[in-house]
């Protein structure tokens, strides 16, 4: 058995890039540093040093680990003696990259609600943020891999989610904040998000506006779906077809929602309303509104969805849905709790709580 780490500040020799052996602890589907370094034919301390970023290990040989616990499926002893103890210690919430995320009342609210049931239970929560998609499967499988949680919250769910395909296949516990199409159940709370956009939409309709616009969330996001399927119900309830041209890709935030009403109302056939994805986004369509010397609630109706704080103070008060965040969040936590303290069993079924619309003054202008 060799050992690579250096003597000396001198750096060491690159290590061949030779395939990693199949091998795994008999009984498990993981492997510990010691069949991690027999497999790699290096010492147990080179393993450990370049595991842990040590600068006396070569960068060709810190790779070459790194892949070998990837392929090996490399589980540090901490998480198996929490495996093994039942005491476990830290649950992960990975929210998306982007300029408002730590902003965002949303997951402000999420983030507090399960802090509050976690820490009472003697749990960290990880907060990370990491770009949507694949780097947020790989970020969840290396956190999995490093034994750096032992349970997990899922939340901006998806229709074909490979996070909760990752998760169930490393047997990690976890709850979502969402649906998905997964082949097997998972627990989850959802939010009656389709009945809410249909009341909204519903009531523009009512006042006679028929060319309402949607500044949609970001594709591929079940919640948008929700959503959509909620605006699309409310003009078949009163049978009129909507002009979808109008229903425009954007965001959670406030720069999308001011550019797509730029874009929206440039248009020849402007809309008469416009229903933003969230607040932040419809504090973006109010803005955007004023610039033009328009006025919501007087010129173009306006509606949000999330209820934040600023948006009975805005100008003018946001019309928009409330939904209960925090519960939801205490919720999911002791969802989560049951899961990680006791054995393997069939998710409960799926909770789905009511929203509510919030009627104040920028909806309330009639068609022209």
């Amino acid at each position: 058995m060799t050992d690579d780490v250096a003597p000396s500040p001198a750096p060491e020799p690159a290590a061949a890039a030779a395939p990693v052996a199949g091998y795994r602890r008999p009984g498990t589907g993981r492997v510990g540093i010691r069949e991690l370094a027999r497999a790699l034919d290096l010492s147990v301390s080179t393993v450990s040093r370049a595991l842990n970023g040590y600068a006396d290990v070569s960068a060709a040989t810190r790779a070459r680990v790194e892949r070998g616990a990837r392929e090996l499926g490399y589980a540090p002893k901490a998480f198996a003696r929490r495996l093994a103890s039942g005491q476990p210690q830290a649950v992960a919430l990975v929210l998306p990259a982007s300029p408002d995320s730590f902003g965002d009342p949303f997951f402000l609210t999420l983030m507090s609600g399960l802090g509050e049931v976690l820490s009472a239970a003697g749990l960290d929560m990880v907060v990370s943020c990491v770009p949507s998609g694949p780097a947020e499967t790989q970020h969840y499988d290396d956190l999995i891999r490093r034994g750096a949680v032992d349970g997990a919250v899922l939340c901006r769910m998806r229709r074909d989610d490979a996070r909760v395909r990752l998760l169930h296949q490393a047997g990690l516990p976890f709850v979502c904040l969402g649906s998905t199409d997964a082949d097997r159940p998972a627990a989850r709370i959802d939010f009656d998000l389709e009945t809410g956009f249909r009341r909204l939409a519903g009531r523009l309709l009512a006042a006679g506006h028929t060319r309402i616009a949607f500044i949609e969330p970001p594709a591929g996001l079940r919640t948008g779906e929700d959503r959509k399927r909620g605006v699309l119900g409310a003009f078949a309830d009163h049978h009129l077809a909507p002009d979808e041209r109008l229903f425009v890709a954007g965001g959670f935030d406030t720069a999308s929602g001011y550019r797509k009403t730029r874009e929206l109302m440039s248009r020849s056939d402007p809309p008469t309303a416009i229903m933003a994805a969230n607040d932040l986004c419809a504090l973006g369509v109010l803005q955007a509104l004023s610039d033009d010397g328009l006025r919501a609630g007087d010129d173009v109706a306006v509606t949000g969805c999330d209820d934040m704080a600023l948006a009975r103070y805005t100008s003018p008060a946001l019309t928009t849905l409330t939904l209960p965040v925090a519960e939801a969040a205490r919720r999911l936590g002791a969802m989560l709790l049951t899961r990680m303290r006791g054995p393997p069993e069939v998710p409960p079924d799926p909770l789905v709580m009511p929203v509510e619309p919030v009627w104040r003054v920028s909806h309330l202008c009639g068609a022209l």
